[in-house]
């Protein structure tokens, strides 16, 4: 396994981990935690499928799949930033 996959291995046990908790009502969809852990999942993943989209030579992807999966991780990215983050600092401001 390449380190990426050990990264993304842990990241997804641990917003698994914390769906639990919210499902149990031991954790709040609102949490700090839960908003900080998706939005470094959502970034990383971003940040992976734009590398992979145009700077790694992957057989079998042509141009038309690679902008596709560069607009995936826009989106990816975007929602992050722009929909999670504010949110978080919001909650930091009220702290």
């Amino acid at each position: 396994m390449r380190w990426y996959h050990i990264m993304f291995l842990i990241m997804k046990v641990i917003l698994v981990t914390q769906f639990i908790l919210i499902i149990m009502n031991k954790q709040t969809f609102d949490s700090k935690t839960y908003i900080i852990t998706e939005i470094v999942f959502k970034t990383s993943l971003a940040i992976f499928l734009e590398f992979i989209s145009f700077y790694n030579d992957v057989k079998g992807i042509v141009l038309e799949d690679r902008i596709i999966i560069s607009f995936a991780g826009g989106l990816l990215l975007f929602d992050a930033w722009v929909n999670d983050l504010p949110v978080l600092i919001r909650q930091f401001k009220t702290f």
